[in-house]
């Protein structure tokens, strides 16, 4: 059986885990006055991590497509940008699509300017 945990904790965030586990598997929405992950977009780019898809800038080819500069990441977070391997994801096929709603902005992450 394969449950899913909604929630919706001060200071979590959003975000869950990519695919389906069985057990307990935690969807988490938090919505405080900076953060807002009850609108249609972010929804749906955590469900479709649900499915099984990676952010589009992890994409195995993705050094095809865009530079990340990881010298101007906040620390701690580099790991949104890291590759997956091409025996654990798959592009199905599908162009590299950088208005993807799994895709990050172009400064997400950044260190101010």
């Amino acid at each position: 059986m394969i449950l899913w945990d909604i929630q919706n904790r001060r200071g979590e965030g959003c975000y869950t885990t990519v695919g389906r586990f069985s057990g307990r598997n935690v969807l988490m929405l938090e919505t405080n006055q900076w953060l807002l992950c009850l609108v249609f977009p972010t929804v749906i780019h955590e469900l479709l991590h649900v499915a099984g898809l990676w952010h589009e800038q992890m994409r195995y080819d993705r050094d095809k497509y865009i530079k990340v500069h990881y010298e101007n990441i906040v620390r701690g977070t580099a790991s949104q940008f890291e590759k997956v391997p091409e025996y654990a994801s798959s592009t199905y096929n599908v162009k590299y699509d950088y208005k993807s709603v799994m895709h990050y902005k172009k400064d997400a992450f950044s260190r101010a300017a």
